[in-house]
């Protein structure tokens, strides 16, 4: 048996100005119990030489890996994890000092295939949020409870705030056994969505959840980060999420229900006015856009969607009668009001902060 209770893979890529800090976090943990894995996706940055400053420490490892994305590097450190347990943390934030001594001490006394912890979000500054955690939490939940009140809502089945689950893979701990047998990893070809995929494939296969009623994690708000950018895959993945959900979970469960039929076509369609919005720097969004309209599976949930107005109805017949250029002009004149009225909304607060100004100076 390893000596290491929880495998910690940090994967990094150019974050020289935060890694550190995010590795002394690791390094100076109140438990030995932990394994840490830095791997270095090909970083051109300095952050490659922070990791080898690391050489040498007893408890961790150091991958040096070209360039291949997130989901390579937490699938290499997967590869070289040793712990019962593994978790994950992104190169820019970093852990409370005494996290995994009690994340520890919580999993041995409750042996659960998988823990989550709060969290918090954390300026550049250091000055941190409110704490978030999941819901419900400080609970051992068994495996019914996570097939009828976790995975409907991740799945997009039902909308159940009170039973949520944060989509980040960072805030949990996986039992490392579940992952090897069932042969679990970051799917490589994604660039978005990839936590939520690993963590739904993970609970198909867990008998019990612990939730944590403490923080640990901190989450740095990096301004212009990745995560904010145009990804020419969304309309697609949407798509695919949806397809891979009815393969691992077809028989549990109905895709064909309203509510997940509404959702479906909802996410389709906000993500067609967000893709318009680019159109001009990204030429290949109107093409992006028709090919998803011709998906059978698209028009099945247009289809069967609950109709809200007569735009929703258009929409439907165009589909039925294959006129995509029709749904993309509706889809711009929709945008185009959401511009009037967003513009609208940014005067009137405009204004609003004036009159406040000159009431103060009156008085």
């Amino acid at each position: 048996m390893s000596k290491y209770f929880i495998s910690v893979i940090m994967p990094i890529y150019n974050a020289e100005k935060y890694v550190k800090k995010s590795i002394d976090s690791l390094v100076n943990q109140t438990t030995n119990e932990i394994e840490i894995i830095l791997v270095d996706d090909g970083s051109t940055d300095g952050s490659g030489s922070t990791c080898d400053q690391y050489d040498g420490s007893e408890n961790v490892k150091i991958i040096h890996k070209e360039n291949g994305g997130i989901c390579t590097a937490r699938n290499a450190g997967l590869l070289q994890a040793e712990g019962q347990y593994v978790s994950f943390i992104d190169s820019d934030d970093f852990m409370d000092l005494v996290a995994y001594e009690k994340i520890i001490k919580v999993l041995k006394n409750n042996q659960a295939d998988i823990l989550d912890f709060g969290w918090r979000y954390v300026s550049e500054t250091g000055e941190k949020t409110e704490n978030f955690h999941e819901n419900p939490k400080k609970l051992l939940l068994d495996e019914s409870y996570i097939k009828k009140q976790v995975l409907p809502p991740l799945l997009n089945l039902e909308k159940n705030r009170k039973n949520f689950v944060f989509d980040f893979s960072w805030n949990k701990i996986y039992r490392k056994e579940i992952i090897d047998k069932y042969q679990i990893h970051f799917d490589e070809k994604r660039n978005t969505w990839e936590d939520r995929i690993f963590i739904v494939e993970f609970l198909k296969y867990c008998k019990n959840y612990y939730c944590m009623d403490e923080c640990f994690y901190n989450y740095v708000s990096v301004p212009n980060s990745l995560s904010r950018r145009y990804n020419a895959q969304y309309l697609e993945l949407i798509l695919a999420n949806y397809n891979l959900y009815v393969e691992l979970f077809g028989e549990d469960y109905d895709f064909s229900a309203q509510y997940a039929t509404d959702y479906w076509c909802r996410s389709i369609e906000n993500m067609i006015i967000q893709q318009l919005k680019v159109k001009d720097q990204h030429p290949e969004v109107i093409q992006n856009i028709k090919k998803i309209l011709k998906e059978l599976q698209v028009k099945t949930w247009y289809k069967n969607r609950t109709k809200k107005d007569q735009i929703d109805y258009e929409i439907s017949q165009c589909l039925k009668e294959n006129e995509y250029d029709r749904v993309v002009e509706i889809y711009e004149n929709k945008l185009e009001v959401f511009q009037k009225q967003e513009r609208k909304a940014s005067r009137n607060q405009m204004l609003r902060r004036i009159v406040r100004k000159l009431k103060i100076r009156k008085n």
